[in-house]
């Protein structure tokens, strides 16, 4: 909320004592309120391109030559940097699509399950297991399986 005087005041101790009196221009006020909301729109554009990458990479399905390699289809750009399989073309019906066969999941896939793990309490999975995820609530980490 922006005010033209408002006091600030701090307990130290026992003893109350009043910082200063801060000021706030309508000008400021309108450039708070600017940044807020650029930071708002800047939120939904990520939360929306994250959305629309899930939404491409729940589409990609398995393919027999890629699983027998021990691969899945993934948007080979999407593919970790040394992951990608040297034989192209192990996931045919889905190639003319960018995707290839990687040995692991898309860098783009944020979710725990996907990299095989569980959202877990962060006290009961050591730390070598546990593994970044935007689906586990606070106070919880995504706790890989091995």
């Amino acid at each position: 909320m922006c005010m033209s005087q408002l006091p600030i005041v701090s307990k130290v101790g026992s003893i109350l004592f009043s910082i200063r009196e801060l000021f706030v221009t309508p000008d400021a006020c309108v450039d708070i309120m600017k940044t807020i909301l650029l930071v708002c729109v800047l939120c939904f554009i990520h939360v929306r391109g994250n959305q629309e990458d899930l939404n491409e990479i729940d589409s990609i399905f398995r393919e027999k030559p890629c699983t027998d390699e021990g691969g899945l289809c993934v948007v080979a750009k999407d593919c970790p940097k040394g992951s990608l399989s040297k034989r192209l073309g192990l996931c045919p019906a889905q190639q003319a699509s960018g995707v290839e066969c990687c040995y692991s999941v898309s860098v783009k896939e944020t979710r725990c399950q996907k990299h095989g793990g569980s959202c877990l309490s962060a006290s009961i999975c050591h730390p070598s297991q546990s593994h970044n995820a935007s689906d586990c609530s606070a106070g919880q980490t995504c706790c890989i399986f091995i």
